[in-house]
């Protein structure tokens, strides 16, 4: 599954490209928690459905591919750590709105993820940590058939996906990749 995506193109804050309208600027250049902003934009409850769950054993060389839109492995806590991989699809009225990826040193995902079956936001907020989200890449990416699943019946197979680092006390905690499914645009109208 981890080949299913190609970067088309990549955005900054200051794109002029009319895909990259207000209300994308909106969803993909926050710092919030992506959940809650989807809960507004759907006026329902988000769902966590989790695909999966693995420890990535430290192996740079088989991890250079492992993540699509941002090197993470270039930064010290995650290449020196072993890692927990956690893939989810995020729903709101029975439709699948993110597929998300995230990975972190195993044992900040012990400390944080005290209820796996929800939203890393919802887990932070329970456990009272203060964290800045640094947004690494925005990009539209080409999904695959593997994962048109999620895509619904649009023939547009190319969406907006975004990479980013949560910190929290100035260390990063987690690397999250979430890709934004064409159900979304029902909600942006």
């Amino acid at each position: 599954m981890e080949n299913s995506l190609n970067i088309q193109k990549s955005f900054t804050r200051d794109s002029t490209d009319s895909q990259f309208t207000t209300m994308w600027r909106l969803i993909l250049l926050s710092d919030g928690s992506n959940t809650k902003n989807l809960e507004s934009l759907t006026q329902d409850t988000v769902k966590t459905e989790v695909i999966s769950e693995e420890d990535i054993k430290n192996e740079q060389k088989v991890l250079a591919n492992e993540s699509l839109l941002f090197d993470i492995f270039q930064n010290k806590i995650f290449s020196d750590s072993e890692l927990v991989k956690r893939v989810v699809i995020l729903h709101s009225k029975e439709q699948p709105l993110v597929y998300a990826r995230s990975y972190w040193p195993k044992e900040k995902y012990e400390q944080v993820m005290k209820n796996k079956q929800v939203a890393i936001g919802h887990n932070m907020t329970q456990s009272k940590l203060e964290y800045f989200r640094e947004i690494k890449s925005i990009n539209t990416v080409l999904w695959d058939e593997k994962l048109n699943k999620y895509n619904g019946e649009s023939s547009q197979k190319e969406n907006f996906a975004r990479g980013y680092i949560i910190y929290n006390n100035r260390e990063p905690m987690t690397y999250i990749e979430e890709y934004f499914t064409h159900q979304i645009n029902k909600f942006l109208n």
